[in-house]
């Protein structure tokens, strides 16, 4: 099997690998542009909330489509705040330099729920510029269950119709999986309700998961702009309502990204106990975004790298993106990173115009060269090459790891048979 990596200069190393792979064989679904909502979910106009439980179910594959790139109305509203001036409420601003796993970890990435001399969770957030958990994680071990409601149900003062206020959310976690505390918000592709696939899936593999809805179909600048604090200004602007500016979006809190994911974490303390969703909050109630993340499909993916420049999060997971819509030296990537790069990955496919992809994640300066795989490859020793940029051959606009997805995916997110995320 041949794994090529891309250089600045082309296609200039091939290796050959030959090594048997039995998880290799695994199929791939989500082809085409904005994969969207996976079959099975539950969206659209309902205000109540649905609890669904049951054990070993195999999330299916994501459906439905939606224009591809980043474009949208124009919010309006005053504007208050300087530029790129702000980090989220509850995380800790740190410089690009990532950390090691501390010496004696096990290769677990943190799923052991070894309790500190303070009584805090030892077992994460142990590198320097997280913050600790201030109590140790207890779940029960029932195993998978998906937990539905509207981001209105959850906090009744949401105002903005793009948003998606009454569209479902989901959050799902599996307790009898080896827990990989850390909270994966999932942001969907341009306009589209909550609810992707390759969610679904993190969702079975011992992570929380919540799938978010919030107004997605904002462009980073109106056409004509050239002011390279404006893109980074408005994705932030939806994720915490600072209101930066200049900027495209003016996001009140109920309706901004982090608001509504503390707020449905208080929902889910109440009605999904056994989750311990709780445990992701600081106890003067902030998020504690080094044990979160976030999974991002297309206009997610780009948002998702933004975010990272400004809040150090535990991992981010970006496919087909990110991408500097039209602005390379935007403020945001020219920053230094909040998150550790070391956190940080990308996949896109050879037939999506990867060009804009690979030039922004170099800037953004991802781990590795951009490597070339198929669905069907071995992985390799080291796996993948060590790369955090991963172009699959063959594959166009799509979320890659929903159903049972290729092993690329199992690497990203640090599960067996790789080795955890840093």
């Amino acid at each position: 099997m041949t794994l090529r990596i891309r250089t600045a200069c082309g296609w200039a190393l091939s290796i050959i690998v030959p090594m048997a792979c039995g998880a290799c064989n695994a199929s791939m679904s989500g082809t085409g542009v904005d994969t969207g909502m996976s079959s099975g979910s539950m969206m659209g106009g309902s205000t109540g909330a649905t609890s669904i439980s049951s054990t070993g179910t195999t999330p299916s594959a994501g459906s439905g489509s939606s224009p591809a790139g980043a474009s949208g109305a124009t919010s309006s509203g005053s504007t208050i705040a300087s530029a790129g001036s702000r980090i989220a409420s509850g995380s800790i601003a740190a410089s690009q330099t990532g950390s090691s796993t501390p010496s004696g970890a096990s290769d677990d990435g943190g799923v052991s729920a070894t309790t500190g001399a303070d009584g805090g969770d030892a077992s994460t957030s142990a590198a320097d510029g997280d913050t600790p958990a201030w109590r140790a994680i207890n779940t029960d071990s029932a195993g998978w269950r998906q937990t539905s409601f509207s981001a209105r149900t959850a906090d009744p003062t949401v105002s903005d119709p793009n948003s998606h206020p009454d569209d479902l959310e989901r959050a799902a976690v599996d307790t009898s999986m080896p827990l990989k505390k850390k909270l994966c918000v999932v942001l969907t592709g341009i306009g589209t309700g909550p609810g992707q696939g390759i969610g679904d899936w993190a969702g079975h593999q011992g992570y929380h998961v919540f799938q978010v809805g919030y107004s997605n179909a904002i462009a980073m600048a109106p056409n004509g702009n050239t002011n390279e604090d404006m893109p980074g200004n408005t994705r932030m602007n939806q994720f915490d309502a600072e209101g930066r500016m200049p900027a495209n979006a003016q996001t009140l809190l109920p309706d901004s990204i982090q608001e509504r994911t503390i707020k449905a974490i208080q929902y889910l303390t109440v009605h999904d106990p056994g989750g311990d969703w709780g445990w992701f909050l600081n106890q003067d109630g902030t998020m504690r975004w080094s044990d979160g993340c976030f999974i991002g499909y297309s206009y997610g993916a780009t948002h998702l790298a933004v975010i990272a420049r400004y809040v150090r999060l535990g991992l981010g997971v970006s496919v087909s993106g990110p991408q500097s819509e039209g602005f390379p030296n935007a403020t945001w990537i020219t920053t230094p990173s909040a998150t550790p790069v070391e956190r940080m990955f990308s996949m896109f496919g050879s037939e999506d115009g990867p060009a804009k992809y690979i030039a922004t994640t170099m800037a953004l300066g991802y781990v590795g060269d951009v490597l070339m795989t198929t669905t069907t490859a071995p992985a390799g020793t080291p796996p993948f090459m060590g790369s955090h940029q991963i172009e699959v051959d063959g594959q166009g606009h799509t979320e890659f790891c929903a159903g049972q997805p290729p092993p690329y995916c199992y690497y990203m997110f640090g599960l067996p048979p790789f080795m955890p995320i840093p």
